[in-house]
């Protein structure tokens, strides 16, 4: 296992010397963008680059001169394009002078890195070859503060640039020696995991996570695990510092990236973070790191990872009901966002005490506050989560042990932001109320509840919402107009339905250029407006072979009721 040592101090009268001189450089910089680099200040700093170069030996006659060759380096850094600063400074070998200075230098040395590694990836990757990545490594474990946000800046800057630079970080074994770290100290410093739990959040968000691209990554045409090896094999070639990559872990990474399996690093980390549920930032990055991997995993069968935080032993959906409880809105607000994605995909089958903890939870949180206090996006989201929830219970068991009076608060709940929100919270809430209506819609009170808010469905339909919603809505009163039809035989719900311009709403929604849309709006009419005439049907029989390219938009309507974001 690769060992890293920690070499800086802090403690030494040089350190607070280069510490206030580099604040005094600082303020003798203009704070703002950094400055286009011109042909003029280029030449001239090539010009006195000879001489930086040979300043930065301390043995150097002329007192200051390292710290007057590292101003130099500093400044000509903060320059754009960033590619061109970085090459020169690559191409002069300077990089490689920097990085051999004494522990008294390293702070100002990570200024300068921090400025160059947001260059190109290809720059990135020629910096990493340089013994970069190993400076950096070998203060990873000093617990100083000043040292750990230049160091984690670096390091995130890396990550983010490539998806090979992403491998040759994991192939360090970075999460494996941390952990050997805790357990031989676990009285690790805050500010350490706030950095390591960032860090595992760039690498849950840029992926890839059970080797699905990221988003970011299938515009920069992630390579294939072939072209990686040979990349692998070409910078191995050219490396000529301390071995600190494992060609494992790289491989690993190609092929799992940052996965969350039993007994992965990151895996074992993040359930450990998960215990310090008083830190604020802790618990802001696990939660967004696991929403990054289950965005992913929602998307693909057998949706292990959502299957896990619903039923496995981290009570993922607990702890999320503990951030929706803290009255925190940053927390509230990415812990809805989790929930909508752990619950979105179809045929999971989570816990439902616990799930039903979270629907309380939720719907606690929707009574005691309003659009006003958290916002218009968290109330829809809110919803999103209910329906999700809900939906992940087709036998509809969720409610079992609630009276009828408890869940006909719920709905009157839902119905007072249905009638009383803006727009787009009200979109969510209808989505929640016809889900709950339609699955529930033979407990007494509900089928009522659905005549008497008619109109505000056909109000927020006709505007035509987002085309998700309308179906949606079809697929919805197709359900509660069946039940009603086969309890009552009658068609004062078509009535009813006709009176407050449901009609018109499905007219409009026949003409939608969504054919899914459209065929499902003409199979409504055809059923409930104007049965008798059933205009989709030929009068000759022999043409009805039951073959019609419609077919494929009916469906059985079991699947038709979750909604999931990755915003």
């Amino acid at each position: 296992m690769i060992e890293y040592k920690a070499s800086f101090q802090n403690n030494t009268n040089k350190f607070q010397q280069i510490i206030e001189y580099l604040n005094e450089i600082e303020n003798n910089i203009n704070n703002g963008p950094p400055k286009e680099l011109t042909p003029t200040l280029y030449h001239s700093f090539y010009h006195e680059l000879p001489l930086f170069l040979k300043q930065l030996n301390p043995q150097y006659e002329q007192p200051d001169a390292v710290l007057n060759a590292i101003q130099a380096f500093y400044q000509f850094s903060r320059y754009n394009p960033k590619d061109k600063v970085a090459r020169l400074i690559l191409n002069s070998g300077a990089l490689e002078k920097l990085l051999s200075l004494n522990s008294d230098y390293r702070v100002m040395v990570y200024h300068i890195l921090n400025e160059i590694t947001t260059a190109s990836h290809e720059v990135v990757i020629e910096i990493i070859q340089k013994g970069a990545l190993g400076f950096c490594l070998d203060d990873f474990f000093t617990f100083d503060p000043t040292i750990n946000e230049f160091v984690l800046k670096i390091f995130l800057n890396m990550v983010k640039s490539s998806f090979l630079a992403r491998a040759l970080v994991y192939s360090t074994g970075i999460f494996h020696v941390f952990l050997q770290k805790i357990e031989n100290n676990p009285a690790v410093p805050l500010k350490m995991l706030h950095f390591i739990s960032e860090l595992i959040l760039v690498f849950c968000c840029f992926g890839p996570s059970r080797g699905i691209p990221l988003f970011a990554d299938e515009f920069l045409n992630q390579p294939s695990n072939e072209v990686s090896l040979n990349n692998w094999n070409t910078i191995m070639e050219n490396y000529f510092l301390a071995n600190i990559f494992n060609r494992d872990y790289f491989i690993e990474f190609l092929e799992n990236g940052a996965t969350f399996i039993s007994g992965s690093p990151i895996a074992i980390i993040l359930s450990n973070l998960m215990k310090y549920d008083k830190d604020q930032t802790i618990q802001m990055n696990v939660l967004r790191s696991f929403r990054y991997l289950a965005s992913r995993d929602a998307q693909v069968k057998p949706y292990d990872l959502c299957q896990f935080l619903l039923k496995g032993p981290l009570n993922f959906v607990s702890y999320a009901s503990f951030c929706i409880e803290s009255k925190v809105i940053p927390l509230i607000d990415l812990a809805i966002k989790d929930l909508i994605c752990i619950y979105s995909p179809f045929h999971i089958s989570p816990d439902r005490l616990v799930s039903k903890d979270a629907v309380d939870f939720i719907f606690a949180l929707l009574k005691n506050n309003n659009t006003e206090k958290l916002g218009t996006i968290i109330i829809k989201n809110a919803a999103l989560a209910l329906n999700n929830i809900i939906a992940s219970f087709p036998n509809r068991d969720l409610f079992e042990d609630d009276e009828e009076k408890e869940i006909l608060e719920k709905l009157d709940l839902i119905v007072s932001y249905l009638h009383n929100s803006p727009f787009n919270v009200q979109c969510g809430m209808l989505w929640l109320y016809l889900n709950l209506v339609s699955n529930y819609i033979q407990i007494e009170g509900f089928l009522t509840s659905f005549k008497n808010n008619l109109d505000i469905i056909v109000d927020i339909g006709s505007s035509f919402p987002d085309e998700s919603l309308v179906l949606m809505i079809m697929r919805c009163l197709k359900r509660i107009f069946d039940y009603d039809e086969r309890k009552t035989g009658s068609s004062k719900l078509q009535d009813l339905f006709d009176g407050v311009g449901g009609f018109s709403m499905i007219s409009l929604f026949w003409e939608s250029k969504n054919a899914e849309i459209a065929h499902k709006a003409e199979k409504f009419y055809d059923k409930y407006i104007c049965p008798d005439l059933q205009l989709n049907v030929d009068l000759n029989p022999e043409n009805n072979t039951g073959n019609n390219d419609d077919d494929k938009y009916d469906d059985d309507d079991d699947d038709y009721a979750s909604f999931w974001i990755n915003d």
